[in-house]
């Protein structure tokens, strides 16, 4: 008997390329809200270590940076003192991540809410995309408003508390992960058709 190979369309291919990539992402997003609805002290803490640790990395990259393009850069000396801050601000949330968490929840609320908007907005422009391509963007054009009405919710009350802080982040990983998982069965979907 024969076998027929049929060659994949270029929207196969590509669905079937990044899929799998999509359903990781959404695993992990959805195992960190988990994380954050049922340990969330030790994530909490866990996080702000995390983030101290890319303070301090970050900062030595920034004062490298900054050294070795003092003799092409008259204003170099921002750079050091951003690079100082940086590594200060590491070292404060590896020794003390719970008072670093408390220090900094505030800015900690802005950033989230200005990234939820973000990816809220680049959210919907890749469902909308996705609709003119391969169908299937509902997931993540309601992601995106979700993401949204996150984003908008933390700017309007931004001495929210640190549980509903942690809860919101919470449900908008869970959420995240949930329609990045739908949009993974889409995509595959789509690449068996």
């Amino acid at each position: 008997m024969v076998e027929f190979k049929l060659d994949k369309t270029p929207r196969q291919r590509i669905c079937s390329d990044i899929w799998w990539l999509v359903l990781l992402r959404g695993m992990a997003a959805l195992f960190l809200g988990i994380l954050l609805l049922t340990r969330t002290r030790a994530t909490v803490l866990l996080l702000v270590q995390i983030l101290g640790v890319f303070f301090i990395i970050d900062g030595l990259f920034i004062l490298l940076v900054s050294l070795r393009g003092m003799k092409y850069f008259p204003k170099w000396g921002t750079g050091i003192f951003v690079a100082v801050l940086s590594i200060l601000a590491g070292i404060v949330a590896l020794l003390h991540p719970a008072a670093a968490a408390l220090l900094t929840l505030n800015i900690v609320v802005y950033f989230l809410a200005f990234a939820a908007l973000l990816w809220g907005l680049m959210s919907i422009l890749t469902g909308v995309r996705l609709r003119r391509d391969f169908g299937g963007e509902r997931s993540m054009v309601l992601g995106g408003l979700l993401a949204i009405g996150l984003g908008a919710l933390l700017l309007a009350h931004p001495q929210i508390t640190g549980l509903v802080f942690v809860l919101s982040a919470a449900a908008f990983a869970v959420l995240l992960g949930v329609f990045l998982l739908i949009l993974a069965f889409s995509l595959r979907k789509i690449c068996r058709t």
